[in-house]
């Protein structure tokens, strides 16, 4: 089994950079062609009322205004940059940035086209969120990784700690799968917390207020679709599991992976857009009942988008044969079940 793992790890990080390469093909089109074109309806209908909160919460933080803004300081410096353009165009901007961002991620870990046709990119663009551009980051650490470039990989893995709440396992995780070197481990970490430190530096009153502002504005946890809302600490037994019962390396890692936007504390439903990048068929076209639960039950009703990573995880829970049934093996095009597979491949690598 272990050799099998080694396989197949290595032989799709030998093919990312063919997936990157490849030719857009029609359905890849439409979903990307599709994401623009919401984006420029969204810049051209700006005002008052019609505007990018999250995105505004970002170019405040840059003028010092940090109130809306939790996340790490390594972006402000852009978002300084951005602030000095009108909104419908810094809008149109970061949107850009946001789609070409989960594209390139989706092209790395192998997404599935369905991903291009859900709700959560449609209010990542709308809200001018970041989920896309950490979607990239994440897929810069392991790329970089699996290559020993620690420096590449420092910087990923800063654009996917921006919300460090979730980014940090998810680095985890998949730096346990890339089994590197301890140096390349230690060297990225330096990268890291150098790059973080600078931006300290420029910004330091973020960290002095950053427990105030909790405080006096704690984020928006209404929609958030984690279980320690419902049962605190007792959700982390999603992440114990795996580690109890008798499972490999990589069925751990995958369950790891799926409980994540569960057991943390805070877990937006735009987030899930990273792990739309990775293989899981037409699961992600359940985040479309985002329309539905909205004009019912507001944003609370999105809670209930936890079934989405929930139920993945029951199936690879109770899934008796690991190697017909891992996430991550899907990564290099291995056989699984019809609906983890990535149709649009177009290579194979032998087990």
């Amino acid at each position: 089994m272990r050799n099998l793992e080694h396989n197949t790890i290595h032989k799709f990080s030998r093919t990312i950079t063919w997936k990157i390469s490849q030719k857009i093909r029609l359905a890849e089109w439409v979903g990307l062609i599709l994401a623009f074109t919401i984006l420029i309806v969204f810049a051209l209908y700006q005002s008052e009322t019609v505007y990018p909160v999250d995105l505004v919460n970002y170019l405040n933080a840059a003028r010092h205004t940090f109130q809306g803004y939790y996340y790490l300081p390594t972006w402000l410096p852009l978002f300084g940059l951005l602030a000095r353009l009108p909104i419908s165009t810094t809008w149109f901007i970061w949107g850009t940035l946001n789609i070409l961002g989960f594209w390139f991620a989706w092209r790395v870990f192998g997404g599935s086209t369905w991903a291009w046709f859900t709700a959560t990119l449609f209010f990542v663009l709308f809200y001018g969120q970041i989920t896309g551009i950490l979607a990239t980051g994440v897929a810069i650490f392991w790329m970089a990784l699996r290559r020993d470039h620690w420096l590449l990989a420092g910087i990923g893995a800063c654009i996917a700690l921006t919300k460090y709440q979730w980014g940090f396992p998810l680095l985890v995780i998949l730096g346990w799968l890339a089994q590197r070197p301890k140096r390349t481990y230690f060297l990225t970490t330096c990268v890291t917390f150098v790059i973080i430190g600078v931006c300290l530096g420029l910004y330091p009153e973020w960290l002095t207020t950053f427990l105030t502002r909790y405080n006096l504005y704690p984020p928006n946890d209404q929609a958030s679709i984690s279980l320690w809302r419902y049962v605190g600490p007792a959700s982390l037994i999603l992440w114990g599991i795996p580690f109890l019962l008798p499972f490999d390396r990589i069925k751990r890692l995958n369950l790891l992976f799926l409980a994540t936007p569960l057991v943390i504390p805070y877990f937006q439903p735009h987030d899930l857009l990273v792990w739309f990048a990775f293989p899981l068929g037409m699961w992600p076209v359940l985040s479309n009942l985002t329309f539905v639960l909205l004009s019912y039950w507001g944003l609370s009703g999105l809670r209930w988008l936890a079934l989405f990573p929930l139920l993945l995880y029951i199936y690879h829970l109770v899934s008796p044969s690991s190697s017909t049934s891992l996430l991550f093996f899907n990564f290099a095009g291995l056989a699984t079940p019809r609906m983890f597979v990535n149709r649009d491949r177009t290579f194979d690598v032998e087990a």
